[in-house]
């Protein structure tokens, strides 16, 4: 399977404009809560509205948002929470929550569920090992906002992106690279 240009082409456009708003978020806004709902309400729109109205595809086919699923991520979310009150976090502050478990959960829509579904919609489970690591590789820069100058850490962040990648493939649902990448997450925060 070759490279599908045209998407390609409308990835990138797509990632372009949530990365502006990332840079607004980080650099203008200061990571104010209103910036940050900002960025989710693009990633949302933009995910769910292409996915179904542009390329007429269910969300819930795409997304792996089947019964079985939506309830492992509605567990998953409140083991989350649990954790993170049982270290002590402070789950009324908006950023602990932000950062254990709504970063996560968007980030995989955006990346897996509305990247690496566009791409692969069309294969029929044969995707291109190319566009996994052009996704995660995008994946890893979408944090240069947050991470900074460190190339380590890049590199851990693409590896993931390429795991939670042939995750999404594999099973077509955003669970498990959820899961994977809050457990993450909840560990970075230092519980």
């Amino acid at each position: 399977m070759l490279i599908p240009w045209k998407s390609l082409g409308n990835i990138i456009l797509i990632w372009s404009g949530y990365m502006t708003i990332v840079f607004l978020h980080y650099e203008v806004g200061k990571s104010g809560i209103l910036t940050c709902l900002l960025c989710y309400v693009y990633v949302l729109i933009v995910s769910f509205g292409i996915t179904k109205f542009l390329e007429k595809e269910s969300i819930v086919e795409r997304f792996g948002f089947q019964t079985k699923n939506s309830l492992g991520l509605f567990i998953s979310i409140c083991l989350g929470l649990s954790v993170l009150y049982y270290f002590n976090k402070d789950i009324n502050n908006f950023y602990s929550i932000n950062s254990a478990i709504l970063a996560p959960l968007i980030e995989e829509i955006f990346y897996r569920g509305y990247m690496l579904g566009t791409f692969s919609k069309n294969s029929k489970n044969e995707v291109n090992l190319w566009i996994i690591i052009l996704t995660s590789t995008l994946f890893s820069l979408g944090h240069i906002f947050i991470m900074g100058e460190n190339v380590l850490v890049y590199i851990i962040l693409l590896i993931f992106g390429i795991c939670a990648g042939v995750s999404y493939v594999n099973f077509r649902t955003i669970l498990w690279s959820f899961i994977a990448h809050m457990v993450i997450n909840i560990l970075h925060i230092r519980v």
